[in-house]
C-alpha cells in the first residue's frame, strides 16, 4: 500500500506507469482506478494533507512524488515569478473552493475535474499566453533530479488533471511571501 486512510502525507503523487487503486467511502465507486498521469493528494502541495482513503499499487508502478518544498525549488529555479504567483493563486483558490472535510484524495467525477479546470483557468489567467493545455515536464523533472526525488525524464501532461484530499491548514510555508 502507498498510504492508508487518515495518514499525514507530505507529497502529491503522480502515477507515471502501472496501475493503482484507491478506496474510500467518499468516492462514488467501491474501487477507483487511478489512471496514468493522474495526481493523487494534490492538496499536499498547498497545505497539510490528511488522506481520506487507501491507495495501493495493483501492479509494478513508476510514480513521481512532489512536496511543496520541492515544487517551490523547481519553480523558482526554472520558471518566471509570474508562474510562481499563478501557482500561489491556484493554492489560495483551491483552499477556498472546497468543503475540505468532504473531499477524497482523487478527482472522481467530471464535476470535480471541471471545478479544478475553472480554478486553474482563473489562477493562470494572467499567465495564459505562456501556458498551453499540453506541456512537457522534462525541464521540471530535470530540476527534480537535483533534489533527490525519483524522476522520469519524459513525463507529458495532456491536460491538467488535479486530485483532491483534505487540507488541515492554510497554504504551507513554501507558498507564503510570494507577491
Amino acid at each position: 500500500e502507498v498510504f492508508h486512510s487518515n495518514s499525514n502525507i507530505g507529497t502529491a503523487i503522480c502515477l507515471v506507469q502501472g496501475s493503482m487503486g484507491y478506496q474510500s467511502a467518499m468516492v462514488g465507486v467501491e474501487h477507483y482506478d487511478v489512471e496514468e498521469l493522474e495526481w493523487v493528494c494534490e492538496g499536499a502541495l498547498w497545505g497539510k494533507w490528511v488522506t481520506r482513503g487507501t491507495l495501493a499499487s495493483t501492479s509494478a508502478t513508476s510514480r513521481v512524488e512532489c512536496s511543496a518544498e520541492k515544487l517551490k525549488f523547481v519553480v523558482t529555479q526554472h520558471c518566471s515569478g509570474q508562474m510562481w504567483r499563478a501557482l500561489r493563486n491556484y493554492a489560495v483558490m483551491f483552499v477556498g473552493a472546497f468543503d475540505l472535510d468532504s473531499v477524497a484524495d482523487v478527482v472522481d467525477s467530471k464535476w470535480a475535474f471541471k471545478n479544478r479546470e475553472e480554478i486553474a483557468g482563473a489562477a493562470f489567467a494572467t499567465y495564459r499566453s505562456e501556458v498551453s493545455s499540453s506541456f512537457s515536464l522534462s525541464t521540471w523533472v530535470a530540476g527534480l533530479s537535483n533534489t533527490g526525488m525519483p524522476t522520469r525524464t519524459s513525463v507529458t501532461f495532456r491536460s491538467p488533471h488535479a486530485s483532491r484530499g483534505s487540507l488541515t491548514s492554510a497554504p504551507s510555508a513554501p507558498l507564503e511571501g510570494i507577491s
